[in-house]
């Protein structure tokens, strides 16, 4: 009784482990399939770049006091935000 309570815990265990591996999330561009955290990154990192040009032509950019750490933020930011608009 003890052994077959044991078996099916176990087998329920290793089936909660293998039910997030179900797909990976990929997009295909021009027939090549990417990661989709590859192009929120990336799109992060364009939009913080965007951020900075508007920041310095406004001259806003100075009001900023650590932009090792703005920038960075921003480009996380709006990765994550893509992500969970569109991926999850």
């Amino acid at each position: 009784m003890f052994q077959q309570k044991r078996y099916l815990l176990m087998a329920a265990f290793l089936s909660m482990c293998c039910s997030g591996c179900s797909r990976a999330p990929s997009v295909d561009i021009l027939g090549s399939f990417f990661p989709a955290w590859m192009l929120c990154i990336s799109t992060g990192v364009v939009c913080a770049s965007v951020t900075r040009w508007l920041l310095v032509r406004s001259r806003l950019e100075k009001h900023i006091t650590f932009p090792i750490l703005f920038y960075p933020g921003v480009a996380v930011t709006i990765a994550c935000l893509l992500w969970l608009a569109l991926f999850r």
